[in-house]
Parts: C-alpha cells; sequence; structure tokens
C-alpha cells in the first residue's frame, strides 16, 4: 500500500495562489474501496508541484523530505495495522503525516474545531456507543459526517472573512452562536436540523475532553434551542370522515396500494407507530373469550408489553384476510400519499414539504439547490405519511373523549404532558378559558 500526494485543481481554481497537498491512499471504508485523505498542511504553486513532488522551487528542499518521510511511516504505520488484521484508516494516514513534520502521533492540547472533527471521524468504529457496543451507528456516523462538512464550510467563511479559526481548547460561545446562524441563515437548514447539529457538536467536544484534550467550556455552557413545540394546526391528521373515506374505498387499488391501505387500517385503528406495525404477523392478534381480538405488542418504546383490542371490522377482516407485507417507511409514505389521492383526500391545507430551496451559486456561477422544508399549501394527500395514521389514530380519540389514561397505554407515552405536546394541545388552557368564562359573565 503506497502513499500518494496530490493537489485538488478544479477548473475554478486561481492557479496563481498556493494549493494545499494533499496525502492520499487507495484504502477501504465499510467494506468498499475508496480514496482516504488528508491535507499536509503544505501549499505550493500548482506549477511547483508534479508527480508528486514540489519542483522548481526552493521549498522543495524543506517539502520533499518530509514527503518521503510520510511515506516511510505511513508504510510501517500500515504494516502495523495489517499485522493486528486491521485495515489502515484515515487515522492510520493523520499519524504518518504528523510524524514526518516532527509532531508527536498523539493528537496535540490545542487543536482546530475542524481538524477534531475529521479525527473523530476515523474513530467512530472504535468508540463504545451508548449501549456498551462497539461502534458508533450508521445514521449517527452520517450525523457526524453532515456536521464535518458543515464545519468544513462555515470555517472556510470565516477565513476568507479574516476570523480566526475555531479551537476547541479556546471557542467562545459567541464562535458557537455564529455558527448557529450561519446553519439557519447560510447552510438553510430547519430549526430541528439546527438542533441537532448543534447537539452532536456538544457531544463531539465532549468526546475530545474524554480523550483527555483541553475543551473549553463554552461548549458545555452553549445552550441548545429547545425544538418549538408544534400547534395544532401543524401536526397533519385525518378526520374520521377522511379515515372512513380510506377504509371504505371499494374501487380498484394496484397491489401496492391495496397493500398500503391494508397497512393504514392497522395503523389507524390501533395508533402503533410504524416501526411497531412492521413487525407484525397474524399471531400477533390473539382471540379472547368474547371472540375478539387482541394485539399483543411488545412496543419498540414502551417499557410494559402492549394489549389492544381491535374491533373494528374493517380491521379485522385484515387480519383474518392475510394481514399486509410489511415494505419500508419511505414506500409507506410515498404510496400513501398515492392512496389519499386516489381516495379524494385532496382538501388544501398548509403544511411542511422537502422542496428544491436556492442556496448559493457554485465556483462557476451555476445556483446550487437542496431539499429543504418549506411551509406551502398543498392537496392534503401531499403531506400524508405513516406518522400521521398514527396522529390520526390518537387525535381523534382525544377528540371524541377517550380518557386520557386509555390513550397513554396506546400510545406508550409515559406522561399526560408528554402525550399533550405530542398532539400539539393545551387541555389546561382549554379549562382556563372556561373558568374565565364563568366570571366575564356574572
Amino acid at each position: 500500500m503506497k502513499l500518494l500526494f496530490k493537489q485538488d485543481i478544479r477548473k475554478a481554481t486561481n492557479l496563481d495562489n498556493p494549493q494545499s497537498i494533499i496525502a492520499y491512499f487507495n484504502g477501504f471504508k465499510d467494506g468498499k474501496p475508496t480514496k482516504i485523505q488528508y491535507k499536509t498542511d503544505y501549499k505550493v504553486l500548482a506549477k511547483h508541484f508534479s508527480n508528486g513532488r514540489v519542483v522548481n522551487s526552493y521549498s522543495k528542499h524543506e517539502i520533499n523530505p518530509s514527503l518521503s518521510k510520510a511515506e516511510a511511516f505511513f508504510y510501517d504505520e500500515a504494516q502495523k495495522e495489517r499485522q493486528k488484521g486491521l485495515e489502515p484508516d484515515k487515522a492510520t494516514l493523520i499519524r504518518a503525516i504528523r510524524k514526518s513534520q516532527g509532531l508527536s502521533e498523539e493528537v496535540p492540547q490545542i487543536i482546530y474545531l475542524t481538524q477534531w472533527s475529521q479525527i473523530f471521524l476515523g474513530k467512530t468504529k472504535t468508540i463504545v456507543n451508548p449501549k456498551g457496543q462497539l461502534g458508533l451507528s450508521k445514521d449517527t456516523v452520517q450525523n457526524y459526517s453532515q456536521l464535518n462538512d458543515a464545519l468544513q464550510r462555515y470555517e472556510a467563511t470565516r477565513v476568507k472573512g479574516g476570523f480566526k479559526r475555531i479551537t476547541l481548547q479556546y471557542a467562545t460561545q459567541d464562535e458557537l452562536s455564529t455558527f448557529r446562524s450561519y446553519l439557519l441563515e447560510v447552510e438553510k437548514l430547519a430549526p430541528s436540523t439546527t438542533q441537532t447539529r448543534i447537539k452532536d457538536l456538544k457531544a463531539l467536544a465532549g468526546y475530545a475532553k474524554n480523550n483527555g484534550m483541553t475543551v473549553s467550556s463554552a461548549f458545555v455552557d452553549f445552550k441548545n434551542t429547545r425544538q418549538k413545540a408544534k400547534n395544532r394546526e401543524e401536526i397533519i391528521y385525518l378526520t374520521d370522515q377522511e379515515v372512513d373515506a380510506i377504509l371504505s374505498y371499494d374501487g380498484p387499488l394496484t397491489d401496492k396500494l391495496d397493500n398500503v391501505k391494508r397497512l393504514f387500517t392497522i395503523q389507524a385503528v390501533t395508533g402503533i407507530r410504524v416501526s411497531d406495525l412492521m413487525k407484525l404477523k397474524t399471531n400477533s392478534f390473539k382471540v379472547d373469550d368474547e371472540g375478539d381480538y387482541i394485539l399483543h405488542l411488545e412496543t419498540k418504546k414502551g417499557v410494559k408489553p402492549l394489549q389492544l383490542p381491535v374491533i373494528d371490522r374493517r380491521a379485522v377482516k385484515v387480519i383474518e384476510t392475510g394481514l399486509f407485507k410489511d415494505i419500508s417507511e419511505q414506500k409507506y409514505n410515498l404510496y400513501l400519499k398515492e392512496l389519499g389521492k386516489v381516495c379524494g383526500i385532496d382538501e388544501e391545507i398548509w403544511g411542511d414539504k422537502k422542496m428544491n430551496t436556492y442556496i448559493k451559486d457554485d465556483e462557476n456561477g451555476d445556483p446550487i439547490y437542496k431539499q429543504r422544508l418549506q411551509r406551502i399549501k398543498l392537496p392534503k394527500y401531499h403531506f400524508l405519511k405513516a406518522h400521521s395514521s398514527r396522529y390520526t389514530a390518537l387525535t381523534n380519540l382525544f377528540n371524541t373523549g377517550v380518557p386520557t389514561q386509555i390513550i397513554l397505554q396506546i400510545s406508550t407515552h409515559s406522561t399526560e404532558a408528554m402525550l399533550f405536546k405530542y398532539l400539539g394541545v393545551d387541555p389546561d388552557r382549554g379549562r382556563q378559558a372556561q373558568e374565565m368564562k364563568k366570571y366575564l359573565k356574572r
């Protein structure tokens, strides 16, 4: 395995400016061949770099020996990894580069936030996760990768504006606040996504501290925004009449829409999460002494097993005719919109929908678009998804006056407050208004 060097020269690159020399090797990530690279901190004009070495420049006397050392150190590091049965990764490359520059292999006390973010990504397979298992989940790694990309772009704007780079040791709350503003105003992320990025940033600093690095208290003291509770009007759910329009629809349906109708029927009647819905089997439903079906389910988030009567005749018919074929949540969301359109769920309402949003122009002046949530008015079926079915069941139970304790047994929320927040209702405020009316009418 050989270490190579290059410069990232593109059409829009200004060749009058020195360009970074990047070390890379052809390795593996998640079992797939990939190019793994890292900056060497050396920069030269493109005309002074050829075949992996500096040419026609006095700086070659300093840089080329360091590159040769990096090659040798990388070869040794890679050999050590393979003797342990491991594939060389980004951390291997970083150690080799640091040694070639006369630096300690260990991460320094003063380190840039973007550097630590990249190093951390190389460690995700060896970190013990909250469940005590080795390695972070794929989704978690993806979140940290997206954070890293945002940090790199943010730092580039800081440097371009003449501001210093953010370090782990000396970061300030003002710098973190500016990063949050950048996510909202420049990257145009939704508030909930921005909240996730900041949460991951604080966790990233926590990992650094656990690794013995000096970390600014700003990361702990910086307050993440709380996600704003949704208003009742923002929650998409179907009325009893709309549910009936779908459950009672007897027109022709394709196989995929018939299957999603069966899925929707069970979820709209039971109110269970889509993750629990997809693991149901016919034997999940037991017949009690009175001949009624009882759903027995170990829920994903519940502490106690769920036992829920299924009385609706249309749901009973689904159970007795083979239930349904489980599909991915993405397909469920997609097909449910189609089903809603077929069944006439087309009242125009306001909702959040991912739309192509202009971000900025690229280096060539071409516009860059990204999928971002936008508030838009469309026929209701556009906003239907698996979670809408759960909202539908629980909301309609609440609206018909079913006692909260019964709904809690179905929803598996641990408190009334959590359930009310989930449904976007404030019963106390309603009761206060009624009390006020009594006094105002005197």
